[in-house]
């Protein structure tokens, strides 16, 4: 940070150096009175094409943009140099040059906190809602980045508190997803719009839950954030909860009431997606909480079965303890059993026998029994354990 502190002086030295010798080069001359009147002329009209030419140089000088075409006032700012910001804007630095990324000075000195930067370039007029390339403005940055003092600064100097970015997220939507409850509390306080949607249809409450920000998730309820809003992909602040296995989320969202069985675009309910992914603790408070075993996608799977499919003993247990149905069958027609068994998981097999699922289980298209799809996995325990219960039944 010192290096580039440095840097930042000597860039901005250097501009000052330059503009001193291009003042040099146009000393105060006083009018020569002894030439002819048409002389006069001539020459004021000479001291003025030069004093022109002089100015339009020192802008150029000033406004000169270097690497990333930051400015020397870019610069300055990026770093928090007060008194150079000061100088540069007193000789005539433009507020408004940006980088290569269309970020402002003012920008800047937002993503890096600098107040007094800030205030000394709003007292200048910059402009507050510029957008950078991607659409941020400097509240944005600064919500962002979590600055409070500079949100604070910002909002009273008029800037524009729903301004979307270029994916259609608001100042309170990079502050929710940051986690910087002070910003999203103060955007709030300023009536920032709290369900606003963005282009994909995520609000501030589903991208806190989604990035796992407790803190504000209970904030945004409390002010009244709606539940059930669901991005287009269909998940709710619940379901981002659940595949973020964000246990305390998942418990404070069903506090307040939230819809347990809401599903995402393939069908699955929370229950599935706890079940498919393994999260012990999240499948045991959905059940606690009542959410129903025998929900399915839009292939028919139930938690059981993606449970089933990815061996999770202990969840399997306990779906079967909350009275899931052992033989459902998806739309291919296949059951938790037979998912077992053709993924080779010998313990998952069992509980699921000892439970009674039907061992008898026969796929009439391809011909294809529990017993042939044992045989086919290779595993002698599946095979012992499948014959032992699917011996012919007595007639």
């Amino acid at each position: 940070m010192k290096a580039a502190q440095k840097g930042c002086v000597e860039v901005v030295q250097a501009v000052l150096n330059e503009l001193v010798n291009i003042n040099r080069c146009h000393p105060n001359q006083h009018t020569d009175h002894t030439l002819a009147p048409q002389d006069q002329e001539q020459e004021h009209g000479s001291e003025l094409d030069t004093y022109d030419q002089l100015q339009l140089k020192r802008q150029a000088v000033i406004n000169r943009q270097g690497p990333n075409e930051a400015t020397a006032l870019w610069i300055a700012a990026e770093h928090g140099q007060e008194a150079a910001v000061n100088v540069l804007l007193d000789a005539g630095a433009n507020v408004e040059v940006a980088d290569a990324k269309g970020c402002t000075p003012l920008m800047s000195a937002s993503q890096q906190g600098h107040a007094k930067v800030v205030e000394l370039l709003l007292d200048r007029r910059a402009n507050i809602d510029e957008r950078s390339s991607d659409g941020f403005t400097a509240l944005a940055i600064s919500a962002r980045a979590g600055h409070a003092s500079i949100v604070r600064l910002l909002l009273e100097g008029g800037a524009a508190i729903d301004l979307e970015d270029s994916k259609g997220w608001t100042p309170l939507m990079r502050a929710a997803q940051n986690g910087h409850i002070e910003v999203v509390g103060r955007l709030l306080n300023w009536r920032a719009s709290i369900d606003y949607q963005g282009d994909s249809g995520e609000t501030a409450l589903r991208i806190a839950a989604l990035n796992n920000h407790v803190n504000v998730v209970r904030l945004l309820m409390e002010r009244g954030a709606q539940l059930e809003l669901a991005d287009k992909a269909g998940w709710t602040p619940l379901l981002a909860a659940v595949f973020k296995d964000n246990l305390e989320i998942i418990q404070l969202l069903l506090e307040w009431h939230a819809n347990i069985e809401r599903k995402v675009h393939n069908g699955a309910t929370a229950l599935i997606i706890a079940a498919e992914y393994g999260y012990t603790r999240v499948v045991r408070a959905l059940l606690a909480a009542g959410a129903s075993t025998d929900a399915i996608d839009y292939e028919g799977w139930t938690a059981l079965m993606c449970s089933a499919h990815e061996g999770y003993t202990d969840i399997v247990q306990l779906l079967l303890n909350a009275r899931a149905y052992v033989d459902a069958r998806n739309l291919g027609g296949f059951t938790a059993l037979v998912i077992a068994v053709g993924h080779r998981y010998p313990s998952v097999v069992r509980l699921l026998l000892n439970r009674g699922a039907d061992a008898h289980w026969k796929d009439y298209a391809s011909g294809s029994t529990v017993r042939s799809i044992a045989s086919d996995c290779g595993s002698i325990e599946i095979i012992n354990l499948v014959q032992e219960r699917s011996l012919p039944r007595s007639s």
